[in-house]
């Protein structure tokens, strides 16, 4: 089970939440959505993604610090205009795995002990 889940909306703000030892992700983010921001939380031990949005616009993750997720730490699906800036994610398999991002940034993050890649962007298949 997710600690937060969110499925199609907008104009949303996650802030200064602890989201801890769930089954799955800790922040789980579905549909179509726009206009996210994920700031300031502690996101840790989890069963899959720390934090996980399948496709959306203008989302924008600062200052979290994401902790021991299984998979990655966050794991950003189809998204057009993304921000993700001076977060600390640590110990997860992919730091950050973004897949078909279209503009934006992703800056100024501390991503350590990483079992396989830090930061990793592809197209989606």
């Amino acid at each position: 089970h997710s600690g937060l889940v969110i499925i199609a909306c907008e104009n949303i703000e996650i802030t200064g939440n602890s989201i801890y030892n769930n089954s799955s992700n800790g922040a789980e983010i579905t549909g179509y959505v726009e206009d996210i921001e994920i700031t300031g939380n502690s996101i840790l031990n989890n069963g899959a993604y720390g934090v996980y949005i399948q496709i959306g616009n203008d989302i924008t993750i600062t200052g979290n610090s994401i902790l021991n997720s299984h998979w990655e730490g966050l794991r950003l699906g189809i998204i057009t205009t993304l921000s993700v800036t001076g977060n600390s994610i640590i110990d997860s398999r992919n730091g950050v795995q973004v897949v078909g991002v279209t503009g934006g940034d992703i800056a100024g993050n501390s991503i350590i002990g990483s079992s396989q890649k830090g930061l990793l962007i592809s197209l989606p298949r």
